[in-house]
């Protein structure tokens, strides 16, 4: 019962708006110090558990409504699907009290900062993907940007819990009046806000261009009517084209919900009237190719898309090719997945100014934009999403501070074009300069948008050398025995 409503308050910890990571450290701290109580190895191992599912249960709630919606008549999905996904992502918080069972307490908490981020890393490049869950994703709320385009956001999670777990043992050391403990925190709160401020280099832009971002109101239930497509692509472009237009609009992710080749001939005279005017329209869709359905980018009239989506939504986009053979006779809603294009190109020159592309899910991947700003340099960030397929409201607010996240990590302005999310300009630092809101209906946002060339330690570094080191730390931490270290303190001590 103790790790499930630990797990359940950390879900909502997230959910919170202004004090989420504050929140995320007291329950991480809370269990910790719970698996320091519990006396049996079973008994950690159901604390965790518990945890786990509570956590996941909670938070990704909303999941059953999103599989029903993409399954059509398949309501069985919601009780056998959801529940074994929930599953399989509680049992990964069984890994920590097994990995620590003959540690000591002190290397205990040691370890698991180490383990916990090595743990998220990993969950990233899993079907059983959220990733967009870990702590790391928070510290921008209190202005950590320096820290983020140094060690990105997984860093930023090994800093969650590393305090996490100093403050657990601080207070195991508080109750046997080990005074010096606070010491230790204060030292650190103090070396965290001073290495995130030299880390955070102001940033000189000498050149601005104009966007108008389309923010979009449909449903999903509006999605499948090629009416609707082309009616929403004329009040799109009536949009684009009114006072003052600038020469780059940018649309939603589901904007051509339909495949483009099912519609074409009839959104021409749109495209026409946007190359007269001289503004280039980039806006997502579906695009046929063969037998294979993309989600893509297209720009403009060209009918060859611009950006082939990397990493659709597992279960919801693209089925694991597991799961497709279990249930070959249930297809998703729009009749067939959609692959993946992983040799797409991320660029798009515009004018002088070259922009860096990713679609909705491609943002859940923390090298999205670091992994293709290495090799070329590029000055704006483009990330097109819909979150139609969801109500919750705390979910679309994450989905924004995800693209907050990236933009500081790579230290770029990020240009957020939704579908009942929160579509917005974000700067160099993550922080968001204009929006609209989930509740705004279909309008057009202008902003000037400075170009950004400057490269950030982690667009260099990347995070996997943060993985590497981890897993060094954890596998010294857990092979040298425990005698070798009271010798060495023997040693040191005698001289």
């Amino acid at each position: 019962m103790t790790g499930l409503i630990i797990g359940s308050g950390l879900a909502f910890a997230y959910q919170s708006t202004h004090y989420a990571l504050w929140f995320v450290l007291i329950a991480w701290c809370a269990l910790m110090l719970a698996n320091h109580h519990c006396a049996s190895f079973w008994g950690r191992l159901r604390l965790w558990f518990t945890a786990g599912f509570g956590f996941y249960g909670t938070s990704l709630w909303w999941v059953r409504d999103y599989l029903h919606g993409e399954y059509g008549e398949a309501i069985w999905i919601q009780y056998v699907l959801w529940p074994v996904l929930i599953l399989i992502l509680a049992a990964s918080f069984l890994l920590p009290p097994l990995l620590t069972h003959h540690l000591s307490v002190k290397r205990t908490f040691f370890v698991l900062p180490f383990f916990l981020t090595l743990l998220d890393m990993a969950r990233e490049h899993t079907d059983f993907s959220f990733a967009w869950l870990n702590p790391g994703l928070l510290v921008l709320d209190v202005g950590f940007s320096g820290w983020l385009s140094a060690i990105g956001s997984f860093g930023g999670a090994f800093l969650v819990y590393g305090i996490a777990s100093l403050s657990a043992f601080a207070i195991i050391r508080l109750l046997q009046f080990h005074i010096t403990m606070l010491l230790i925190l204060s030292m650190g709160s103090l070396a965290l806000w001073v290495g995130n401020s030299l880390l955070t280099t102001p940033k000189i832009d000498s050149e601005t261009i104009s966007v108008r971002l389309i923010h979009g109101d449909f449903s999903d239930e509006e999605k499948r009517s090629k009416g609707r497509v082309i009616t929403r692509v004329e009040q799109f472009t009536a949009l684009s084209l009114g006072a003052g237009a600038p020469s780059l609009v940018i649309w939603p992710e589901s904007t051509l919900s339909v495949a483009y080749q099912d519609v074409d001939k009839w959104i021409a005279p749109s495209f026409e009237a946007l190359a007269r005017a001289g503004t280039t329209a980039l806006y997502g869709g579906l695009f046929r190719n063969g037998q294979h359905l993309h989600n893509v980018i297209f720009q403009s009239r060209d009918a060859k898309p611009v950006y082939y989506k990397q990493h659709p939504v597992p279960f919801g986009e693209a089925r694991p090719p597991w799961f497709r053979q279990l249930f070959q006779s249930l297809p998703l809603s729009r009749g067939q997945d959609l692959v993946s294009g992983l040799h797409s190109s991320a660029f798009l020159s515009i004018g002088d100014s070259t922009v860096t592309l990713a679609i909705c899910y491609d943002a859940f991947q923390s090298d999205v934009f670091s992994r293709s700003l290495r090799d070329i340099s590029s000055g704006v960030l483009v990330l097109l999403g819909d979150v139609a397929w969801t109500h919750t409201l705390w979910v679309k607010r994450f989905l924004l501070r995800l693209a907050q996240v990236r933009a500081a990590e790579v230290g770029k302005p990020l240009l957020y074009s939704t579908n009942q999310g929160f579509t917005a300009f974000i700067d160099s630092q993550g922080r968001v300069v204009a929006h609209k809101t989930p509740k705004a209906h279909t309008a057009a946002l202008d902003v000037d948008v400075p170009i950004s060339l400057s490269q950030t330690r982690y667009t260099t570094w990347g995070s996997d050398w943060l993985g590497w080191l981890f897993l060094g730390v954890i596998m010294t931490t857990l092979l040298v025995p425990r005698q070798r270290f009271a010798q060495t303190r023997f040693i040191f001590k005698s001289e």
